[in-house]
């Protein structure tokens, strides 16, 4: 099932009633607003002489680049491009993401190190204060 008009595979197919062709709707309804004919044959065309077809959905053919073998290596390069340019910006994001977290790392431990160091002077002063009286006779 190929469109008369684009000569590929319709997402909206229609048939026409006096030529039995094959066209995609929204091209032969262009047509038609355009020329009043058939593309093809040239016969007068209206709206109404076009009958939709309802079919399964239909997986598109390669393009026209995929059937030769030059074509296939610049699409499989400019997959590769688009590939290579997005690990590239993942390893960026990625290492973005490392230095900040690096550094909140190294603010936490800053405040624990405070923390830590007025609970020893706490710790400390506590201790002098309850430091037991030497017990003379």
């Amino acid at each position: 099932m190929i469109c008369s008009i684009s000569g590929e595979v319709p997402e909206e197919p229609v048939v026409s009633k006096s030529s039995g062709l094959l066209f995609e709707k929204r091209l032969i309804e262009r047509h038609i607003l355009d020329y009043g004919k058939c593309p093809v044959s040239g016969e007068t065309l209206t709206m109404d002489d076009l009958v939709p077809l309802k079919a399964g959905k239909v997986v598109k053919p390669r393009p026209v680049q995929a059937a030769s073998i030059p074509g296939m290596l610049g699409m499989f390069q400019n997959e590769w491009d688009a590939l290579v340019l997005s690990a590239f910006a993942s390893e960026q994001q990625l290492h973005t993401t490392r230095q900040e977290l690096s550094h909140c790392l190294y603010q936490v431990l800053l405040i624990i190190s405070r923390y830590t160091l007025d609970l020893i002077i706490l710790v400390k002063s506590h201790r002098l204060l309850r430091a037991p009286r030497p017990f003379f006779r």
